[in-house]
């Protein structure tokens, strides 16, 4: 990330004693790693209240707040935010263009058009397939099209993503079970990922599903 978006910065000096066993002279260059997270709460709500009023007769008024009435759920940030990563232009700044692997993708049209401008190997989602297939039936063109280098996947008789290693059915199994397993469970499965990968880390104790 370029250093505006950096939020905080932690520098790690060399011991006083090693710098001069080893006779070193600071610089006024470094070596930087930089770690991303998401915050325990990336967005902000706000309740807006209005205070009850009753009439005599049993009618109920509130305060008319044009500011909140009629405006849409969501800040101007955020709508800007959403309307950016459903374009093709997110998918041109994180994947690239030069990008030779496969993508699951859903048939959102932004995904599709990157595909096809660029030559992706696409994975698309086998519902939006049958949905397409039967509109596609009901066309008066019968002659059905589809992306270059694209094909469907479907795993254990659901509409799933596909995967092209034995790592990635590993993957794919183990993250469908857990899925399933934390339903049964009424578990939040996000909360039981993001607790495994502090696990994995060293951070802290896995969760266990026979506890």
């Amino acid at each position: 990330m370029p250093p505006e978006r950096v939020d905080e910065i932690i520098e790690y000096k060399i011991d006083d004693s090693e710098i001069a066993r080893l006779q070193l002279a600071p610089t006024a260059q470094f070596e930087t790693i930089q770690h991303i997270e998401l915050p325990d709460s990336p967005v902000t709500v706000t309740e807006h209240r209005f205070r009850l009023y009753e009439t005599v007769e049993g009618e109920l008024y509130y305060a008319h707040a044009p500011e909140v009435h009629g405006q849409p759920i969501f800040g101007p940030r955020l709508l800007a935010n959403i309307g950016w990563m459903k374009s093709r232009a997110v998918l041109e700044e994180l994947v690239g263009e030069d990008f030779k692997g496969y993508l699951n993708f859903d048939y959102f049209s932004s995904n599709c058009s990157f595909a096809w401008i660029y030559d992706i190997k696409a994975q698309y989602c086998w519902a939006h397939l049958s949905r397409d297939m039967r509109f596609l039936l009901k066309h008066p063109d019968k002659k059905p099209g589809s992306g270059p280098n694209s094909f469907w996947i479907v795993r254990d008789g659901c509409f799933r993503q596909g995967t092209h290693s034995e790592a990635g059915q590993r993957y794919n199994e183990r993250m469908w079970t857990a899925i399933a397993t934390c339903k049964k469970q009424n578990k939040n499965f996000f909360d039981f990922l993001l607790k495994s990968i502090k696990a994995e880390l060293g951070a802290e104790k896995a969760p266990n599903f026979l506890a």
